[in-house]
């Protein structure tokens, strides 16, 4: 199992906070781990694969989230507008730009894979490529769990964030441990990435 770019939607979302309003970035955390704690947030279905990869996924969230982005997007934008709400309107950049990224690294990924690079290689040859041009460290080198460390936690503003939208176009809501699972899932995959022997 291979996670998806995190790192690249992370330093596309970084990098575009500044065409972002200002009233709506104003006074909110833009730090480095907010940031990639929301990158994380297109995936939170993957972590929880990683942790128990024999444990069907009861909720697949992410999944019916890329399935049915438009929807969501609309039902999440709803949302904020009638709280006027700028950590709302904020979140809705974010799912947008992830969903962006993720469908042009796709697209060339998936024009450049054949038998002897396949998809998961390229993916992660180009997320060692971010980390590296961009922190000036060695990806196979670095803990992220302890790089990002704050990334990797559950806020009850996720929560509140989330909850309407998805109650209104799946029909259900995931319970508080689900993401707190999928969010420690990564904490234990990128643990376990940096100390493997075979990066």
């Amino acid at each position: 199992m291979f996670l998806s770019t995190h790192f690249i939607r992370y330093y596309v979302i970084k990098d575009s906070l500044r065409f972002i309003n200002p009233n709506i970035t104003y006074m909110q955390d833009t730090s480095n781990q907010m940031l990639f704690h929301s990158a994380l947030f297109y995936d939170a279905n993957e972590f929880y694969k990683i942790k128990n990869p024999f444990a069907k996924d009861p909720y697949q969230i992410s999944l019916k989230i890329k399935q049915q982005f438009i929807p969501f997007l609309k039902e999440c934008l709803e949302h904020a507008y009638f709280h006027a709400d700028p950590l709302e309107k904020l979140f809705c950049y974010y799912l947008l730009i992830s969903n962006v990224t993720e469908r042009y690294i796709e697209e060339y990924v998936m024009g450049v894979a054949s038998t002897k690079k396949k998809k998961e290689t390229i993916e992660l040859l180009l997320e060692t490529y971010f980390f590296n041009k961009n922190e000036k460290m060695k990806l196979h080198k670095t803990n992220i769990a302890d790089y990002f460390f704050d990334s990797f936690y559950l806020r009850e503003s996720d929560l509140n964030l989330l909850e309407k939208p998805i109650k209104r176009l799946f029909g259900f809501f995931c319970t508080k441990n689900y993401y707190k699972e999928c969010y420690q899932s990564a904490r234990f995959y990128f643990d376990h990435l940096a100390n493997s022997i075979t990066q």
